[in-house]
Formats: C-alpha cells, structure tokens, sequence
C-alpha cells in the first residue's frame, strides 16, 4: 500500500511530504498545469504552503497590490462618497462598507505612492472622525486612550438594553453598568455614586429613529444627538455613543 502511494503519472514531477508518506505532484495537460496534493489535510496544507504557493508565485508573478484599510466613527457614507467623487482617485481601488454607527474604507492599488496619498488626503478630510488603521474595533480604541489617559468608564443604558455592556465590559477601564428603563439624567449622578468611574455615558430618549447621548466628564455633561436605524439600533446607538465618546477623548 506504500509503494502504491508514490506511483506518479508519466512526466509528472513529484512534490515533497515533509508529513506524510505520499507525495503531491505536478504536470503539464495541453495547456493546464496540474497540481496534486494528497487529501489527508494535515498533509495538504503544509504542501500547498512550503511548496505550491511558491510555485504559482514564481510561474505567475503579480504586481504587489498596497492596501490599507482606514476606519471612521459616525461617518455616513454618503459624506465619504461625495469626497472621493470629488477628487481624482483613478489609481487607486475604494471600497467602502458601511457599519452600524461606523464606516470602513479600503483602499488597494499597485502604486504604493499613489495609495498612501488617497490614504493621508481621506484621513486629513475626516480627521476627527478617522479612529484606525489597523483593523481594531471603535471599542478597543476607546479602550487604549482610556488606559493611557488612567481614565475608567461607566454606562447607564436605557433603550440599548446592554449592549454598550456587552462591547465595553470586559475592558479593564470599565468600572460597571446601570441598565434602566427611565431617562433622567440623574441617574449618571448615581452611577458615578456607584462606580467611581471619570466618566458616564448615556444614550437615552429615543423618539423615532432620533435619540440623545450625554456624557459626564471633568464635572460637566455634554449632550449629543444621534440617528439609530431601525435594523440593529441598539448595536447602532452603542456605536454612534461610542463615537462621541471617542471625539471627547481626543481632544481631553
């Protein structure tokens, strides 16, 4: 059964195992080029790896494609869109995604120069809202500039119903969490009774598809308005708090 495992097709040249008994093989059919690994995916996968990648590479070389993938917080789309139609991008590929409460942008081309320069125009157009380009998540960003400023956090939520909880509670700046069915204000006063925490976030009073965000910090509130989408308007809510959030830090 061994020796049956390393019979090969006529002309085909064999493939290295470093994990297994039978090798992979390659070859040429009119004018396809074959390549064979054995199924056993341990085996496979190392193969195709170490030795079939490389091979593709080197038969069929491609340009390198420069990409970079920058993240907003509260930017519609549509203000995006309108910027990038504005300007002249030709060189380089921009796809833009919208989340709930955020925007991701990326951008691929070729010409390394030309990538990095849409790069540093989007980011200086929307530099108050621009957060990372490292694919980290509007809450692990908050997170960092609250460790390194020694702030903690706390929320009261209302119509979210914990899900600003569940994206921030386990950071070790969150101090903890009231979650209400009321909207007054002075629940953050009770909160930073209980918790202790530098700051209090508070998104409340959600009519329609329009809510408010206050934020007590440094012994005053600022409050915000917000547009929460029907579909996912609790994620959507805790992100746009997130957001202003964010902002606040920033300039602190």
């Amino acid at each position: 059964s061994h020796l049956k495992q390393i019979y090969l097709p006529e002309n085909a040249i064999a493939i290295p195992n470093d994990h297994g008994t039978s090798p992979g093989f390659y070859m040429k059919i009119n004018r396809a080029l074959v390549m064979s690994m054995p199924g056993v995916p341990f085996e496979m996968k190392h193969m195709f790896e170490q030795y079939i990648l490389k091979m593709i590479k080197k038969l069929y070389p491609q340009p390198n494609i420069y990409r970079y993938d920058l993240k907003f917080a509260r930017l519609p789309e549509s203000d995006m869109d309108d910027f990038i139609r504005s300007q002249q991008f030709d060189s380089v590929n921009i796809i833009l995604n919208a989340m709930s409460g955020e925007l991701a942008v990326r951008l691929s081309s070729t010409d390394k120069v030309a990538a990095e320069s849409v790069k540093e125009k989007i980011i200086e157009q929307f530099r108050d809202l621009f957060y990372s380009e490292k694919n980290e998540s509007l809450e692990e960003v908050v997170s960092h500039i609250l460790e390194e400023k020694k702030l903690t956090l706390s929320v009261v939520e209302n119509f979210t119903g914990g899900y600003l909880t569940k994206l921030l509670s386990f950071k070790n700046n969150f101090s903890g969490s009231l979650i209400v069915n009321d909207n007054d204000l002075s629940l953050m006063d009770k909160a930073k009774d209980m918790f202790g925490a530098d700051i209090i976030i508070y998104p409340h009073t959600i009519y329609k598809n329009r809510f408010k965000v206050s934020i007590m910090f440094a012994d005053t509130i600022e409050t915000k308005s917000g547009i929460a989408l029907s579909k996912n308007y609790q994620e959507y809510a805790s992100k746009i708090t997130l957001g202003y959030l964010y902002q606040i830090l920033r300039k602190a």
